[in-house]
């Protein structure tokens, strides 16, 4: 995969699970399952195909059949910490071999070896040393699959606004084509979720509203469940921003495929095609308005916040006019008025400004002074990119829009 699904590893954390609660029984004081007990053959095929998986999509040289040469890619690509490998390898060729040979001993497909058989001296080396061998197997596999889940005991608001909403958010079925997996992680989400609302005390009732248009607008998608589950800072920063700020909890809701760029903190532009820009644009102010705003909520510094929102405003702006230059050329610059030029922006603020020329402007600057303010006010999916005020222009609204900079 070149882009790696959330709820990938949950899958594989669960399909070990169930191998582990179905076949680890067969395992005992007396027997060991070479291939189905914990730390046995499936583990280790399973734990090198994740790797391969969550790695193969940017490294195809990972794309291959053989354990055992995955194994060494591993260990080239340094993906895996050479010892590691080294052991896994080993370990996995020695189980091999006593596979072989105790079905040949009982001349039948048998992954059980009884502790008492009597092995030649290669195998009574192995034998030796395996129980801990095993350990070490499941140590690392377990690193990245983990180990079987428990069951989730459902939180239980006491107050019956809370209980009426909470009960509301918890009939919501997960978006999912496996249900005991990502039912799982949406009940794991919800409650610890609810805990740190409780923990934050913020308005719960109002929080949890929020929370339920929010899953809504995921359409009850596990990946989102999944992500969050395993992001606890994000998960403490949502239930911040639901219980805190209406403004910035409905931008996530009405826009939930921005959390991705939220995780990140970024967001790379694709110059090139104006009507993905555009829509980039959009994300762009949003995103900023998100990242700033929950940083306002933890330190209360309103300068700070005006400054990070001018300077978001000078990047889209700036970014949408070196675009449209490719269309029309010109010198045009623009010339910040108002808040945006006294860095005072706050969130859904219009924009004062003017365009200036280096020389006398002609009909090409005048087509892209139009085509600038149509861009960043015409409605799109998120809404505009921005409003404009020209009421400050020099000559006032009905003014020109484009001067020449030596006026």
């Amino acid at each position: 995969r070149k882009h790696l699904d959330y709820t990938l590893l949950d899958n594989l954390k669960n399909l070990r699970s169930k191998i582990r609660q179905h076949y680890s029984p067969r395992s005992s004081d007396s027997v060991w399952d070479l291939k189905l007990g914990v730390g046995g053959i499936r583990d280790v095929e399973l734990f090198v195909h994740a790797l391969q998986v969550i790695h193969g999509g940017k490294n195809p040289k990972l794309q291959v059949r053989s354990t055992g040469e995955a194994l060494g890619l591993l260990k080239e690509s340094k993906i895996l910490p050479a010892e590691d490998c080294e052991f896994l390898k080993a370990h996995y060729w020695r189980l091999r071999s006593l596979e072989n040979l105790v079905q040949a001993r009982n001349d039948e497909q048998t992954h059980l070896f009884e502790k008492s058989l009597p092995v030649p001296p290669w195998a009574a080396q192995i034998v030796a040393g395996l129980e801990m061998d095993l350990e070490n197997c499941d140590r690392i596999v377990s690193t990245l699959l983990g180990v079987s889940s428990s069951p989730i005991a459902e939180a239980q608001p006491k107050a019956a606004s809370t209980a009426e909403i909470w009960d509301e958010i918890l009939k919501i079925d997960v978006l999912s084509r496996n249900k005991d997996r990502d039912e799982h992680a949406r009940l794991q989400f919800l409650n610890e979720f609810y805990e740190t609302l409780q923990k934050q005390k913020g308005d719960i009732d109002k929080a949890l509203q929020r929370l339920k248009e929010f899953i809504k607008s995921t359409r009850a998608k596990a990946s989102f469940f999944t992500l969050l589950v395993r992001n606890k800072n994000l998960m403490d920063e949502l239930a911040w921003l639901f219980g805190h700020s209406p403004y910035l909890s409905q931008i996530l809701s009405s826009r939930p495929e921005l959390i991705d760029s939220y995780v990140y903190r970024s967001q790379d532009l694709q110059h090139g095609d104006l009507g993905l820009l555009l829509e980039q644009l959009v994300e762009k102010r949003l995103l900023g308005e998100l990242i700033n705003g929950s940083h306002y909520l933890e330190d209360r510094n309103v300068e700070l916040l005006q400054t990070n929102l001018s300077d978001t405003a000078d990047e889209i702006c700036r970014s949408l006019l070196e675009e449209l230059k490719k269309e029309f050329p010109s010198t045009l610059q623009i010339l910040a008025l108002g808040k945006w030029g006294g860095r005072e922006l706050g969130f859904r603020s219009d924009l004062d400004f003017i365009l200036v020329s280096q020389a006398e402007p002609n009909e090409a600057d005048a087509k892209l002074a139009r085509r600038l303010i149509n861009r960043l006010t015409e409605l799109r999916k998120g809404g505009n990119i921005y409003s404009i005020d020209m009421r400050l222009k020099p000559s006032g609204k009905a003014g020109p829009m484009v001067i020449a900079a030596g006026e």
